[in-house]
C-alpha cells in the first residue's frame, strides 16, 4: 500500500498523514529501526560502534530531509555518494592520487592531515566538496525533484557534515574503527 502511494508520487509525510499519523510518529519508528539495525552490525561486528554511530546519524538526518519528498526515489546524496565527493575534493585540492588518499585514510589518518602535506587544509577540501554538492542539488531542483528551499536545507546539512568529515579518522572508508 504504501509503496503503491510511492509510485503515485505521494511523500512518505502525506502518506503518514493520510493514515492519521504523523512525520514524528514515522521518524521515531524509523530512528527505533536503525538504531536495531546498527546494534545488531556491531553485535555480529560487521561494524565497529563508531562506524555504526557515524552510519546511523547520516541515515536519520537523511530521512528527516526525504520525508517531504515525493515518489520512491527522493533526491538525496547517499553516505557513499558524500564520501566519493569528499575524496574527490580532496584530490582535486591537493594534487595527490586517489589511491594514495584512499591509504591514508585506512591507515587511520584524516583528510585535513592528509591535504596538509599539500599546503592545502581541510577548510579546502570541504569548501570544495561543499561546491560540487551545490551543483547536484541545482541540478535537482532544475530538474523538479527538490525545491529551492528544500536544497537550502540540505546545503546546509551538507557543510556540516563535510566540515565533520575533514577531520574524521579514515572517513570510515576502511571500516573499521581509527583511534580519535
Amino acid at each position: 500500500m504504501v509503496r503503491n502511494q510511492l509510485k503515485q508520487g505521494k511523500s512518505i509525510e502525506q502518506i503518514a498523514q493520510a493514515a492519521g499519523s504523523n512525520a514524528t510518529d514515522v521518524l521515531a519508528r524509523f530512528d527505533q529501526g536503525i538504531d536495531k539495525a546498527m546494534q545488531r552490525a556491531v553485535a555480529k561486528q560487521r561494524l565497529p560502534q563508531s562506524v555504526a554511530d557515524s552510519r546511523a546519524a547520516w541515515f536519520k538526518q537523511s530521512a528527516r530531509l526525504q520525508l517531504d519528498q515525493p515518489g520512491l526515489t527522493p533526491a538525496f546524496p547517499d553516505l557513499h555518494e558524500v564520501h566519493v565527493l569528499m575524496i574527490s575534493a580532496a584530490v582535486r585540492q591537493s594534487g595527490i592520487p586517489r589511491p594514495t588518499i584512499r591509504a591514508e585514510l585506512e591507515s587511520c589518518k584524516n583528510l585535513s592531515t592528509i591535504v596538509a602535506t599539500r599546503g592545502k587544509t581541510g577548510t579546502d577540501v570541504a569548501s570544495d566538496a561543499s561546491a560540487q554538492a551545490d551543483k547536484l542539488l541545482d541540478t535537482w531542483v532544475a530538474a523538479g525533484k527538490l525545491t529551492a528551499a528544500q536544497r537550502d536545507e540540505w546545503r546546509a546539512a551538507f557543510g556540516k557534515t563535510a566540515g565533520n568529515m575533514i577531520n574524521t579518522p579514515g572517513l570510515h572508508v576502511a571500516g573499521k574503527e581509527c583511534a580519535p
